[in-house]
């Protein structure tokens, strides 16, 4: 009789822990289908990011975009890359600035404002360049679930911390725009 019930008892205690362990297991993967679309993912760049980069440092350019379109669908993630070449003279900290620009759904209306902190990050990390140096910063894009489908242009800007070019583009700690606008469009597909 003794014997019997540590059969049961063993048995329950092994079906008991199998199932705790399915059960979090279920609970992990919900929270990854359900919780993880909500993170921006940094994509990585391709490989020809890097000879980009050493063209656009060869033609002496302060700011490049190679890649300025993507067809994207909702809550999929795509990486610009923005190469900052510092030929500026000397030593400056550089910080990357998206806003949204405008945008036109499928059905010709005007999209006057989005909520940029879906689209992408709304502070990017400072870049300390040496004179003569360069950085590729990754832009990480991704349309929010329920955005229409139609073009969303993003105007990117680098801004760096020295007063001489006031253009209220930048925020105040960086308030100088360092080389020109660059505009990267998003097609909602």
């Amino acid at each position: 009789m003794d014997k019997k019930g540590f059969e049961l008892s063993a048995t329950f205690l092994v079906g008991l822990i199998l199932g705790i362990i399915l059960f979090s297991l279920g609970m992990i993967f919900v929270f990854r289908l359900l919780g993880g679309v909500d993170d921006i993912q940094v994509a990585g760049l391709p490989g020809y990011f890097e000879t980009e980069a050493e063209n656009c440092v060869e033609r002496n350019e302060m700011v490049c975009v190679p890649k300025i379109k993507a067809d994207l669908q909702t809550t999929k993630s795509e990486s610009f890359g923005v190469i900052v070449n510092n030929i500026y003279g000397s030593a400056r900290k550089f910080k990357l600035h998206v806003r949204f620009r405008g945008g036109i759904t499928e059905q010709g209306e005007e999209i006057n404002s989005v909520d940029i902190s879906q689209w992408t990050f709304t502070d990017f990390s400072e870049v300390f360049l040496e004179n003569n140096n360069y950085k590729i910063v990754e832009v990480p894009m991704r349309p929010p679930r329920g955005t229409l489908p139609g073009d969303y242009i993003f105007n990117v800007d680098v801004c760096f911390n020295a007063n001489d070019n006031l253009s209220g583009k930048c925020s105040a700690g960086y308030p100088s725009l360092y080389g020109l606008t660059h505009q990267v469009t998003i097609t909602v597909i």
